[in-house]
């Protein structure tokens, strides 16, 4: 295995790869081996949609990445707890006032996150969080584009993963 660059982000990239590689034989192995058929083992990638915001646009938004998660080959939409990976959705409504106005559109930060498979080590700031990874970005989407909008989050989760593979691999 190629030696991480300098850095405490790639030892914890590579720890996260290796940590995920054992995980996926532990679930193939039991899938072949074990009481539970092969078919019955869903090997997708879980990953979470996490909303903070309440406009009309964003609830659809988040929505509609939840249904692309559901309707893909490589991931599958799980809880928070459960999830290797996170899509966390930060929404507003650029309309809205006080009068209601408002609900054909939001502004949606996306950020795209790992959980910290590191054992926890009071003095080691990099155990204590989720590892952000690849894309940020702050969209601004009309009620009319939310899937397509929503299926763009999801392809370019599985870009950033691939390109993050790529550089944690040998």
């Amino acid at each position: 295995m190629r030696k991480p660059r300098a850095g405490s982000m790639n030892s914890a990239r590579a720890a996260f790869v290796a940590a995920a590689a054992v995980a996926l034989a532990v679930i193939v192995s039991l899938g072949v081996t074990g009481p539970v058929a092969a078919a019955e083992v869903d090997t997708r990638i879980a990953v979470s949609v996490n909303l903070s915001g309440r406009d009309s646009a964003g609830v659809a938004l988040a929505y509609r990445v939840r249904e692309e998660l559901r309707r893909s080959s490589v991931f599958r939409e799980a809880s928070r707890k459960e999830a290797l990976l996170h899509i966390d959705l930060v929404t507003l409504d650029p309309d809205a006032d006080d009068a209601g106005g408002g609900g054909r559109r939001t502004v949606a930060a996306v950020a795209f996150m790992m959980t910290n498979l590191q054992p926890f080590k009071k003095g080691d700031p990099q155990t204590w969080r989720d590892i952000s990874f690849g894309h940020l970005g702050v969209r601004v989407v009309g009620i009319s584009r939310v899937e397509q909008v929503a299926a763009s989050i999801v392809a370019t989760l599985d870009e950033e993963l691939n390109r993050y593979r790529e550089e944690t691999q040998e």
